[in-house]
């Protein structure tokens, strides 16, 4: 269960987001975020979430998304890739 406050910034043509939510597998984790999204073109995001930290980006290319994101966590730190197509 979650909840997000999307805040637009007409002047910057972009707009802000603020997340929360509970997972309630494992004992329940609270996830804390933040995205700045521009345009529609490319977004800068960070959060937080049972003492580990998380940011990434996304830009769009020629109508695909391409995803970066880095996560610590206690193995170590995870960078993850995607591409998003929307149909």
């Amino acid at each position: 269960m979650g909840v997000a406050l999307v805040q637009p910034i007409k002047a910057l043509k972009s707009s802000v987001t603020l997340a929360y939510d509970t997972d309630y597998v494992y004992g329940g984790t609270q996830h804390y975020g933040l995205d700045w999204d521009y345009d529609g073109k490319g977004s800068i995001r960070a959060g937080y979430y049972d003492s580990n930290y998380t940011c990434g980006a996304s830009v769009k290319l020629y109508g695909v998304m391409l995803d970066y994101a880095l996560i610590t966590n206690p193995v170590g730190i995870t960078n993850r890739l995607g591409l998003r197509v929307q149909f």
